[in-house]
């Protein structure tokens, strides 16, 4: 009888941290259905109703962790952002650190290559951009994870190079500015636009012809 109650007490208590480890999970299950709801139907979709059935869950479990959509929007966002975050990571572009403005320049741009290379990037953008007014937050989660991605490589970069405020903001636009345009209007560009790995390969060189 002892035995009995023993197993019957260990099997409720993995059964207990069984359901302790799938709450902790969920928020993340949650935010997967979304990006993958977002990744094929765009951003439109992205719903308690929507999510919940892509991830195999009740609507009520979306409501336990986001109280919004434009909540559960952000957290997508973040999500998305972070994961490219990774994959930027894993290119070993971070393998030089504080380096001289060339290599820098060089490793920067190589860095924007690979993260506006995903379609989900290209997704969000055109998100943002149609919906920035209406959803302030997906504009502001958008302007902090991005600039925090990017930050400590541009200050790598420019270690050194003694530009001014004003100097530093037309040389982010200048390096910024053409990925965020091919990724909203490659479209529209057809033929005329370059790819990004050619982009990578070709505007470090060109700034050292305007240095000359």
């Amino acid at each position: 009888m002892a035995k009995e109650l023993s197993d019957l007490e260990n099997q409720h208590n993995k059964e207990l941290a069984k359901r302790v480890r799938r709450k902790d999970t969920r928020g993340q299950e949650i935010l997967e259905a979304a990006v993958s709801v977002f990744s094929e139907q765009g951003y439109k979709s992205v719903n308690f109703y929507e999510v919940a059935k892509r991830g195999h869950m009740a609507r009520t479990t979306v409501y336990l962790y986001f109280k919004s959509r434009e909540e559960l929007l952000v957290a997508m966002i973040r999500k998305i952002i972070g994961d490219r975050i990774e994959k930027v990571k894993e290119s070993h572009v971070f393998e030089v650190a504080k380096s001289d403005f060339d290599t820098g320049l060089k490793n920067l741009i190589r860095m924007l290559a690979v993260f506006f290379k995903e379609p989900v990037v290209v997704k969000l953008l055109h998100f943002i951009a149609a919906e920035s007014d209406s959803l302030p937050a997906v504009r502001k989660v958008w302007e902090e994870e991005f600039s925090q991605m990017f930050l400590k490589a541009w200050q790598d970069m420019l270690s050194g190079a003694g530009l001014s405020a004003s100097e530093e903001r037309v040389m982010r636009t200048m390096i910024f500015g053409p990925f965020i345009e091919i990724s909203l209007l490659g479209d529209l560009l057809g033929g005329n636009a370059p790819e990004l790995d050619e982009m990578a390969e070709i505007m470090p060189e060109l700034f050292k012809r305007f240095d000359k």
